[in-house]
């Protein structure tokens, strides 16, 4: 590949020009950028082909890299350096209680704040510190679909404001409830920098504790539903709807949940994404009737 080479600093000043190859990725090493030349026009060198990363499937949240499942040996972070050029490379052990805490050990690089964009809205998060749902997109989207303007909705799990920011932007009143107070931080943040702080009320806080009056919807996006449905329940009405998020199918047990707590609801479900082997993120939406 044929490439001018300039100081990484440099890269805005240089990628509306007309000799850009806008086909080919930007090459990074430490703090110098190689710009791909179109054919026909004057380089400073010519790079090899790079080699196709052959490891392990990775999260990457702006300029880092997140990395499950068991931990990754020194050859495995190396290549993936070579390959993505990070600021840095976490591995991400579990998530932890309610708060959803991450526990991250950091194997390359300098942590820190980054920003990503995901369908126009701008995200800011630590890694380090808190959680980001980037396999949820698809769910998102699905969401996005169903809001009208004006809903009163309840995210029992706000996050950083993954699907707050998500409804609010089609129009609806949004408690957005989160009892981290690192993650809550940032969903201020996020908050701000969407511009949707009319559409939104942030509390910090156990969601359990802080819904108020009756909602048209109610997102409850941690895995451990059962912790939550009850106190959603009473906080709905006829036609009100819940989204909840379970690992493995689980529609019979929610049926059974439902009936048992006195209610009744028409259930419709969906694949969010693949959590394991033959093991599904599942998304269910109820209905109450």
């Amino acid at each position: 590949m044929q490439v001018r080479i300039i100081p990484k600093k440099n890269i805005s000043l240089n990628t509306r020009e007309p000799w850009v190859d806008h086909s080919r990725r930007i090459y990074v090493n430490k703090d110098i950028a190689y710009i791909p030349v179109l054919p026909g026009f004057e380089s400073d060198s010519l790079l090899a082909p790079k080699k196709p990363y052959q490891g392990r499937g990775y999260q990457k949240i702006g300029d880092q890299i997140i990395i499950h499942g068991p931990r990754p040996d020194a050859t495995e972070i190396k290549n993936l350096v070579e390959w993505e050029n990070p600021k840095a490379v976490l591995w991400l052990q579990s998530i932890n209680g309610d708060k959803r805490i991450p526990d991250v050990m950091l194997l390359y690089g300098v942590p820190g704040v980054t920003c990503i964009n995901e369908d126009g809205i701008a995200y800011c998060i630590d890694p380090m510190k808190v959680i980001f749902s980037q396999g949820n997109r698809s769910e998102k989207r699905r969401l996005a679909t169903q809001i009208r303007p004006k809903e009163r909705i309840a995210d029992m799990c706000a996050g950083i404001g993954y699907f707050t920011i998500t409804v609010a932007k089609r129009g609806a009143n949004v408690d957005a409830i989160e009892i981290n107070p690192e993650s809550y931080e940032f969903l201020l943040k996020n908050i701000k920098i969407n511009k949707v702080a009319n559409e939104v009320n942030p509390i910090c806080g156990d969601s359990r504790k802080n819904l108020r009056g009756l909602y048209d919807r109610i997102i409850i996006g941690h895995f451990n539903w059962k912790d939550f449905l009850p106190s959603a329940l009473k906080h709905t009405r006829e036609l009100s709807i819940i989204h909840l998020h379970t690992i493995g199918e689980s529609i019979n047990e929610i049926l059974y949940f439902i009936t048992d707590s006195g209610y009744k609801a028409r259930i419709y479900e969906s694949k969010v994404k693949k959590y394991g082997p033959n093991v599904w993120h599942m998304a269910y939406d109820l209905r109450l009737i």
